[in-house]
């Protein structure tokens, strides 16, 4: 999304990020689904104060435009064909209002005017392309980051969903170690080992979601190279529903993403750890039946469009029987081994970042203290 600003039109900066928004939401230039920036990201972009965004997008809001999803963002609403049009002829009809008035009082024919018309737009057209080659060259955006030219590294997406729970700062061994602190220290090592594989570096992009109390997103899409690694804290009870919704949620934002800037991607990855029986009720059987419809493998398609891999440290049957009915890949996890299996995680990313799509790929043997009996091949 490309907006200008001009600080002597006389016009407010938050009507012209209205306006400009606006246009290209009827234009068709910004997506039905697509995500904004952060009202702080723009704000930081045109170097003006992030409440005037947040004012301009609350606007929109209100306006229908976009929508809010909770904990991700903002996007674009779904809008009516027939509103759109509306809409454009509004906005055109606003634009040509006073030149119409200055053609009347200079007593100009209609034949003159769809000729000066039709210069205009000729000119603006090509205005338009010069400008547009010229503002691509001159974005500064980081290396490795989804938007960057040099990588053509086919993206391989995965959402970590880490249960934040109160019972993660609990010892359930006597062992005098708690989950939480073992899970920390393991991140930055799972950071490590795909920083350290250049293909991976490149096309592995993470976000990371905790649910404990409620679902949080403490980390948005990021390269690896950018992933800041949190320090995550226990907190409340155990909601894998909402945090599941709000995960596949921003996956099918960032698959819309590549779509537009015709970027190639792997089927995204949602890994879920947890220590004990998720939150019941029907927001965990709605989460369930939505995430089950994108791992099934549809007619005229090779791959799913989601792998789910679930692990558990509470190993009881109530707790594994949720898990299973997420996904057939739910392993128990003995002895707290969170290093272990984020080392196998970083591996397997690294595996499916060098794959071929759309090919069966086997994936690394889990860990000892990863049980289940399942095979290891996906269609990545």
């Amino acid at each position: 999304m490309l907006l200008q600003i001009d600080n002597h039109s006389g016009q407010p900066i938050y009507r012209q990020v209205i306006d400009q928004i606006r246009r290209q939401v009827v234009a068709g230039q910004l997506h039905e689904g697509e995500q904004l920036p952060s009202v702080r990201d723009l704000g930081g972009q045109l170097r003006v104060n992030p409440m005037t965004i947040s004012k301009a997008y609350s606007l929109l809001e209100m306006e229908g435009l976009l929508e809010r999803r909770r904990g991700v963002g903002l996007f674009v609403a779904r809008i009516r064909k027939n509103r759109k049009s509306q809409t454009k002829t509004q906005l055109l009809e606003q634009a040509l209002t006073g030149a119409v008035t200055t053609a009347l009082q200079l007593n100009i024919s209609q034949e003159q005017v769809h000729e000066a018309t039709e210069r205009l737009i000729n000119r603006e057209q090509r205005a338009s392309k010069r400008k547009g080659l010229a503002m691509t060259e001159q974005l500064n955006i980081p290396a490795g980051t989804f938007l960057d030219r040099g990588n053509q590294a086919r993206r391989c997406p995965c959402i970590l969903l880490l249960d934040t729970s109160g019972s993660m700062s609990q010892d359930p061994q006597g062992s005098n170690r708690r989950p939480i602190d073992l899970l920390n220290s393991a991140l930055p090592e799972f950071r490590q080992a795909i920083s350290d594989d250049s293909t991976a570096r490149d096309s592995v992009e993470l976000a990371v979601i905790t649910f404990g109390g409620s679902p949080n997103v403490i980390q948005d899409w990021t390269d690896i190279e950018h992933l800041a690694v949190p320090t995550l804290t226990p907190n409340g009870n155990t909601p894998l529903g909402p945090a599941m919704q709000m995960a596949v949620d921003m996956i099918e934002s960032r698959r819309a993403l590549y779509h537009q800037h015709k970027i190639t991607s792997f089927v995204p990855w949602l890994f879920i750890l947890t220590d004990g029986a998720p939150d019941t009720g029907p927001e965990l059987i709605a989460a369930i039946d939505r995430v089950d419809k994108l791992q099934q493998v549809t007619a005229g398609s090779k791959s799913p469009k989601l792998i789910v891999y679930a692990c558990s440290t509470d190993t009881r049957e109530e707790v594994m029987g949720r898990l299973r009915a997420v996904t057939s890949r739910a392993y128990k996890l003995d002895g707290m081994a969170y290093r272990e299996v984020f080392l196998w995680l970083s591996a397997s990313l690294t595996v499916v970042s060098k794959a071929a799509p759309g090919t069966p790929t086997v994936l690394p043997e889990t860990p000892k203290q990863m049980t289940l009996t399942e095979a290891r091949t996906i269609t990545p």
